[in-house]
């Protein structure tokens, strides 16, 4: 973001692509470094602002309209492929590329932030500006007379962190919730949280995959339970293991290989055995014996691993390619092809009598051939 008359300038990095709420964030930082807030932003038509201009009809996404209501001041947004709009902000993103960014080591994100504010305050704004001929820093004590007053507003993070306890619960905001079985992994592992548009408590591993959502409840002190969370099901999970271990020549072995999975996939352990199946599926024993030394040899304890190595396997075996189906896109093709091996066995022919009646009269030759 740069402030239009003093060139004065402020750069938020972002480890992951933005969305409208991390860029909320990035504006709340950006006035709080200008000391003020301006009466009108320029933008460029970013998705994450804009779902449509309709002749001059603006439909914002729901959290930015929200933002600057509350925010008061004015979005203007460039035409498409107007480049003398935007091109002061492109000037400062290209300017902070090529005399920032160029072979800078990074070692994290924090880092890096606190490596550009002092870079601004050295040089991104400390230095004459080629345009204007005056220095950011101190334009900007007269331009910030202008700007509107700004104080920090409460603002829920696109994420924030949630330990897992040992029995897989979480505490959030006074009240304890339930996690499915198997979430809690080790000492300090941690869920996402996140409210939804329907003020439901939405929880995501580090993956960021949905694991559950939850109603909150009014006060604080509650147990909030779902019921399939709690729910034992490991006899599916053996069973499910037994039918797989039936399927080798050394069923202990198996077994042996398959809890090592589990272990090491525990919320993951049905789909693995699920993938382990499916590929041992129409293998004879010497190949799946073959797979299953590899793997338990390797410590390879995973289903991919499994079907990769089975298919290196399997193709290491099969000397002679399957034979291929030949689709005729014309059936008539094989009487074409009759005929055509029928001519070319007469041509055969009589050639073969002409080698052998060399000197004989042509039309001798041709009233045999008929």
């Amino acid at each position: 973001m740069v402030l239009s008359a003093s060139r004065y300038k402020y750069v938020y990095f972002s480890e992951r692509p933005f969305t409208t709420k991390t860029a909320i964030q990035a504006h709340e930082a950006a006035f709080e470094y200008f000391k003020g807030l301006p009466k009108e932003i320029v933008y460029d038509q970013d998705r994450l602002f804009l779902v449509d201009e309709n002749l001059g009809n603006l439909l914002l996404t729901k959290d930015f309209k929200e933002y600057i209501f509350e925010r008061d001041y004015q979005p203007y947004f460039c035409r498409k492929n107007d480049p003398e709009s935007k091109g002061k902000i492109e000037n400062v993103i290209g300017y902070i590329k090529k005399n920032f960014l160029y072979g800078r080591l990074y070692h994290d994100l924090d880092i890096l932030q606190r490596e550009a504010l002092a870079w601004l305050e050295r040089t991104g704004n400390a230095m004459v500006h080629g345009t204007t001929g005056e220095v950011p820093m101190e334009e900007s004590r007269l331009e910030r007379a202008h700007l509107q007053s700004w104080a920090p507003i409460g603002l829920m993070p696109d994420y924030i962190t949630g330990m897992v306890l040992k029995d897989n619960m979480f505490n959030y905001q006074g009240n304890t919730y339930s996690l499915p079985q198997g979430t809690y992994s080790a000492r300090g592992c941690s869920v996402k949280l996140r409210l939804d548009e329907n003020g439901s408590l939405a929880v995501y591993d580090q993956n960021e995959q949905l694991l559950c959502k939850h109603q909150i409840p009014h006060g604080r002190g509650n147990t909030i339970i779902n019921t399939d969370h709690k729910r034992d099901k490991s006899s599916s999970i053996r069973e499910l293991m037994r039918q797989i271990a039936s399927m080798f020549e050394d069923q202990q072995q198996a077994t042996l290989f398959l809890e090592k999975v589990r272990d090491q996939k525990p919320r993951y352990v049905r789909d693995q055995l699920l993938s382990i199946r499916d590929s041992a599926g129409g293998h004879d024993h010497s190949a799946l014996r073959a797979a299953l030394k590899e793997c338990t040899g390797r410590e390879l304890f995973d289903a991919i691993a499994f079907r990769e190595v089975l298919r290196q396997i399997k193709g290491s075996t099969e000397i002679y390619p399957k034979e291929a189906v030949i689709k005729l896109l014309d059936p008539a093709n094989l009487k074409k092809a009759a005929l055509q091996s029928s001519s070319d066995y007469h041509r055969r022919y009589h050639d073969d009598l002409q080698f052998k009646d060399r000197g004989k009269p042509v039309l001798e030759l041709c009233k045999r051939l008929t």
